[in-house]
């Protein structure tokens, strides 16, 4: 079994390593609604790639983009048609978290708004060939341009800086791996 985290616009590569390795995903985490986090959760014609899948996020998150009265309010209705859209095929599988809740057994969900009202990051323990890593997974890279955004976004890096450090990470991860090289660098430091 898996649980997949943001399956966006990489998704053919996603499934196929899900294939390679037969795992069926059991869970979803969704760091955030934006479409390349949530565009991988159904096929070009609307059905969920996962279809046994449940599907975790924060209950702000949830809040926000599947509020039509916050649709109604938007100059740019897009994100909005893109949650819903990505999100329906799960409904009655969709468990939303407060701050703090574990979104599975040891994964546990930290709230940092800023990126999105509802932005999570994760604090987990992996194994590597017997080795035990904590990794701090951020969720939310990319700043908006009002300055409530910003400043919560500061307020929330400064946050997970400090859990990642409690939690002794030695590994840290972004869900925009082209945007933070570690698209290039983890393969390398696998070698």
């Amino acid at each position: 079994e898996a649980i997949v985290i943001d399956p966006g616009d990489d998704i053919s590569q996603v499934v196929a390593l899900l294939e390679k390795h037969q795992l069926t995903v059991k869970q979803i985490a969704i760091t955030h609604a934006h479409i390349d986090h949530v565009s991988g959760l159904v096929d070009p014609e609307g059905k969920a790639y996962f279809p046994n899948a449940d599907i975790v996020m924060h209950t702000a998150e949830a809040g926000f983009w599947l509020n039509a009265e916050n649709e109604a309010k938007a100059s740019d209705k897009s994100g909005f048609v893109t949650a819903r859209t990505a999100l329906a095929p799960y409904e009655g599988r969709i468990t939303t978290l407060a701050d703090g809740a574990e979104g599975a057994p040891g994964v546990s969900c930290v709230h940092l708004p800023g990126h999105t009202p509802g932005t999570i990051s994760s604090v987990f323990q992996v194994k590597d060939n017997g080795t035990t890593h904590t990794v701090a997974l951020w969720g939310g890279a990319g700043l908006n341009a009002d300055k409530a955004s910003v400043e919560n976004y500061i307020k929330a890096a400064q946050r997970f800086s400090g859990i990642a450090k409690q939690a002794g990470a030695d590994i840290i991860l972004a869900n925009h791996t082209d945007w933070d090289g570690s698209k290039v660098n983890l393969p390398a430091l696998a070698k």
